[in-house]
């Protein structure tokens, strides 16, 4: 799904952001990116989605360079500020669903019934589909949540990229959002590139993981990450882990453990 070979890059001379990075993604995969503010990680997801070309180095998304890609419309994205709109904004949860049909369906082609059947089909999927009426800006933060993640369905996208997807949602409605990012990957095979803070994300859902700070710190699964030396490479001599004994912690924390 993705091939990065000794990617680099740098706004400034001098001051690279990105050295040697070099990983895959494979089919199916749920794939996640740490590492500390101002370590790359968004320089490296707009490479992956084509808005801008590393300078060293080359990456291939869906077999193709992603900045004159055929493929755009099967890669998905979520930003960490498109889940929320003002309640004055006028559009409706299947409107703006359909928008993440636009790109599969083309530009200047109208929208039928079948790709309205799409939509609804991606607004079932995230269980939302009893509020396909409703004024997008009267949701909860969660709920907006979840449509965005159904426009993102509704072009059939191959591969998600999530961009620290759960900033600003309560902490319930980030667990319902963790917990169908897993059914998707699970049970409809879709591959998932994630960037978070979220520790107990790293443990706990994804099944490979990345460490970047320019370069990458390590490239494994998280088992591997907390128990090697990357974790405090990454985060500093500081980190500690701790154990934790609460019920909460037991479900979702870091095999018993937490930062």
């Amino acid at each position: 799904m993705v091939e990065a070979k000794e990617i680099s890059f740098a706004y400034r001379k001098n001051d690279p952001v990105l050295t040697g990075v070099t990983f895959t993604v494979n089919k199916g995969d749920f794939f996640g990116i740490i590492g500390p503010n101002g370590s790359g990680k968004s320089t490296l997801l707009r490479i992956l989605l084509g808005l801008i070309k590393p300078q060293g180095g080359s990456v291939r998304v869906l077999g193709e360079d992603p900045t004159r890609s055929r493929k755009r419309a099967a890669i998905g994205y979520l930003s960490q500020t498109s889940t929320f709109f003002d309640r004055s904004f006028p559009g409706t949860v299947i409107e703006v669903v359909l928008m993440g049909r636009v790109a599969r369906a083309g530009l200047f082609r109208r929208l039928g019934a079948a790709d309205r059947e799409h939509c609804m089909e991606a607004l079932r999927t995230v269980g939302m589909e009893e509020h396909a009426q409703r004024k997008i800006g009267e949701l909860s933060s969660g709920q907006q949540q979840r449509v965005m993640i159904a426009r993102a369905l509704a072009g059939e996208p191959e591969l998600v990229i999530l961009d620290e997807p759960t900033v600003g949602v309560d902490v319930n409605a980030e667990a319902e959002f963790y917990k169908l990012m897993r059914k998707l990957n699970v049970e409809k095979k879709l591959t998932l590139i994630i960037v978070t803070h979220d520790m107990d994300i790293v443990g706990h859902q994804v099944n490979k993981l990345m460490c970047l700070h320019c370069s990458i710190a390590t490239h494994g699964t998280p088992k591997q990450f907390l128990e090697g030396d990357a974790l405090h490479a990454a985060a500093g001599q500081g980190i500690q882990l701790i154990p934790h004994h609460d019920q909460h912690h037991h479900e979702h924390g870091l095999n018993d453990t937490a930062l």
